[in-house]
């Protein structure tokens, strides 16, 4: 999903520009094309903050947007909240059912109610 945006291309118009960033942090912000894309579909693609700081297992956390319409389950667990055993369910009921139509669609999968679904939604996109 990311690639170098060219000069004039960058959607600036969600971006904080007096955001601070801290020693190591990364901002993505997506070009325009990229927000026309997200925009027909509904799901909002907001800038993504890429944290480099270093958490207790040592890796570095980054805010992804996945599209559950096409990603498989290793793809889907990199989304907070969503494990191995909710992950296969996604990918079962795509296959059974179709793409999502919209985000609010996965939580017609068994184990993704409201509360999940609350705490995921920005991590998910559909395309």
């Amino acid at each position: 999903m990311k690639r170098e945006v060219q000069h004039g291309e960058a959607d600036l118009t969600n971006v904080n520009l007096a955001y601070i960033l801290s020693d190591a942090q990364k901002i993505y912000i997506p070009s325009i094309k990229d927000k026309e894309i997200y925009d027909s579909n509904k799901s909002g693609l907001k800038p993504v903050i890429i944290d480099g700081a270093q958490q207790d297992s040592g890796n570095v956390q980054e805010k992804v947007i996945v599209n559950i319409n096409t990603a498989n389950e290793e793809e889907l667990q990199k989304v907070p909240g969503i494990g191995e055993v909710i992950a296969k369910r996604i990918v079962t009921y795509r296959k059974q059912n179709g793409i999502f139509k919209t985000i609010e669609d996965i939580q017609n999968v068994s184990g993704i109610g409201s509360s999940k679904f609350n705490k995921i939604k920005e991590y998910i996109c559909v395309k």
